[in-house]
């Protein structure tokens, strides 16, 4: 089963980017794109449950991406939510928070490490035989 991703992002072109490396990565499917906190309202009203959402940091046109990170979360809160800025000086000391222009080796080790848990918490059981 693919790994089902929410991206959200005020920039196109790291929207666009994000959703790319996502696809590129093990079994990863991206099941919403937002460039606003309405985007990530619309998609979940519509009923995407993603596993994962990645959340750009900053919406500064219309809140920020803590609050989008809130919503997705109270309506999923079984979805991991990753918080990504390209600004180096951003220290939150939060283990899901990605940060500067080179993240992503770490999204990726995060994305493939998700999957293989979500991939073993899939697989059957096995019987005893008896």
């Amino acid at each position: 089963m693919p790994l089902e991703v929410l991206v959200a992002d005020d920039d196109p072109v790291s929207l666009d980017t994000t959703s790319l490396l996502v696809e590129d990565i093990c079994d990863c499917v991206v099941v919403a794109k937002a460039l606003s906190l309405a985007d990530v309202e619309w998609a979940l009203a519509w009923g995407v449950s993603p596993h994962v959402a990645i959340v750009g940091y900053s919406f500064p046109k219309e809140g920020d991406g803590q609050k989008a990170a809130q919503i997705i979360q109270a309506e999923l809160p079984q979805a991991v939510i990753i918080s990504y800025s390209g600004q180096e000086d951003l220290n939150f000391g939060t283990y899901n928070f990605l940060k500067g222009r080179d993240s992503a080796p770490e999204l990726t080790a995060a994305l493939v490490h998700l999957h293989s848990l979500l991939s073993s918490a899939e697989e059957p059981a096995e019987t005893e035989k008896g």
